[in-house]
């Protein structure tokens, strides 16, 4: 699961997607992951946004629905839930209690800054129907498609979809993980 602008962007679909889970400067610990499969929902992928987000304009879709599904193949004949391990998906998740975002950094690493950086919120609601948002002062650019899991940190929620740091900084959206993400589910888990 992962933000659906990172599948699908500007109007496309992502070729020679790949997926290298633990990369830190070079090491690649469990190896490349291909795409089979990229899936969005529909109100990202056909633009028009009828939802406008202060400060972003990525591909005119729709951000209360920038979720996607990037469904890989064997590495070494075997999936990689049974390599890295994997965790549950809770669908239409309560929207009180501590969350646990994830952010792997793109676009350019700051200083001093791991790859792969936590950071411990809660879901906030700001008022911009079908999104809920995170305060993570510690991210920075390149975080989109990071997983925000439940505070046990074994259930995932939701993703880091987009930011406006003028109009709300440090804080990360995610697209509420309801039907839209329970239709992506049921059509991605037997793939």
């Amino acid at each position: 699961w992962t933000a659906g602008h990172c599948l699908h962007f500007n109007g496309g679909w992502g070729t020679n997607w790949m997926f290298v889970p633990g990369y830190d400067s070079g090491d690649e610990p469990y190896g490349r992951w291909t795409a089979k499969e990229l899936w969005a929902l529909r109100g990202w992928t056909k633009g028009g946004s009828t939802f406008s987000f202060p400060g972003q304009s990525l591909s005119g879709g729709d951000f209360r629905y920038d979720i996607g599904v990037a469904v890989l193949h064997p590495l070494d004949g075997r999936d990689i839930v049974s390599v890295t391990g994997g965790n549950g998906l809770t669908l239409n998740p309560p929207v009180t209690g501590k969350v646990t975002a994830y952010s792997y950094e793109g676009g350019g690493r700051r200083p001093g800054v791991p790859p792969l950086t936590r950071c411990v919120s809660s879901f906030q609601d700001f008022g911009l129907s079908g999104t809920l948002g995170v305060t993570c002062p510690s991210f920075g650019p390149g975080s989109s498609g990071g997983g925000i899991y439940s505070g046990s940190g074994h259930q995932l929620m939701g993703v880091v979809s987009v930011s406006s740091q003028t109009a709300f900084p440090d804080v990360y959206f995610t697209p509420y993980f309801g039907q839209g993400a329970t239709n992506l589910w049921n059509a991605t888990k037997d793939r």
